[in-house]
């Protein structure tokens, strides 16, 4: 079977997308655990964890929301 070249860019596409992707959900990772916070708790997959981030739902008002309430635990030992 042949593969139409308008298939094989979209395929490099989704790679370089989905590595994107990954790295910057690492840097907001890391951002949030080196401030003191559980990342497991914040990935909780609670509707409205980071977890949705990477499902492609935005979030991000409602989460940031959450954080300036208090309600996610601050953990810094």
């Amino acid at each position: 079977m042949k593969v139409p070249k308008k298939i094989q860019n979209k395929m490099h596409k989704l790679a370089n997308i989905t590595a994107q992707a990954k790295l910057l959900s690492r840097e907001i990772d890391d951002y949030f655990e080196s401030k003191g916070y559980d990342i497991y708790e914040l990935r909780s997959g609670s509707g409205n964890s980071l977890e949705e981030l990477d499902y492609g739902n935005d979030i991000t008002d409602e989460f940031v929301a959450n954080m300036m309430a208090g309600k996610y635990e601050y953990c810094r030992v």
